[in-house]
């Protein structure tokens, strides 16, 4: 036997009534709220997929020289009207000027090189061997 009968709009809960709301989730984290009841949920949640073996790094160059010089490491450079976001690696630097960028990091290290002979002095997350220059983080590279 089957009975039917007609509940309340607010719904049914025990000791006392159920609200019935409508959610947008805008951080992962749990949504709960006692006597309350969720009719839709909309899910506006930035970044996920998991880890990545990728990360980037603040990279400011100064070029102290009175020459141009070469640097070479990962860039990446943003679309800009008729050209696409890409990745570059060679940068000539001209005399006494600084340049700031974002450098990918695969698996905390992107590798650095300049002409041989120039002297290298760092402060922040980078170490050099030579003309060799291992970034792991954020820093300023200045080459004289």
């Amino acid at each position: 036997m089957i009975t039917w009968f007609n509940a309340p709009n607010e719904g049914l809960s025990p000791g006392g009534q159920l609200t019935l709301k409508t959610l947008t989730a805008t951080e992962n984290k749990t949504y709960s709220e006692e006597g309350t009841a969720y009719t839709s949920v909309t899910v506006n949640v930035e970044g996920g997929g998991g880890s990545s073996d990728f990360s980037t790094a603040e990279v400011t160059v100064v070029n102290q020289k009175n020459s141009d010089i070469s640097f070479i490491m990962p860039v990446i450079m943003e679309a800009e009207d008729d050209y696409p976001a890409t990745v570059l690696s060679t940068t000539t630097m001209l005399a006494h000027s600084t340049v700031h960028n974002v450098a990918p990091l695969y698996k905390g290290e992107a590798d650095a090189t300049t002409d041989p002979g120039n002297t290298i002095a760092i402060t922040g997350n980078a170490t050099n061997e030579g003309e060799y220059i291992f970034i792991t983080g954020d820093c300023t590279i200045t080459i004289s």
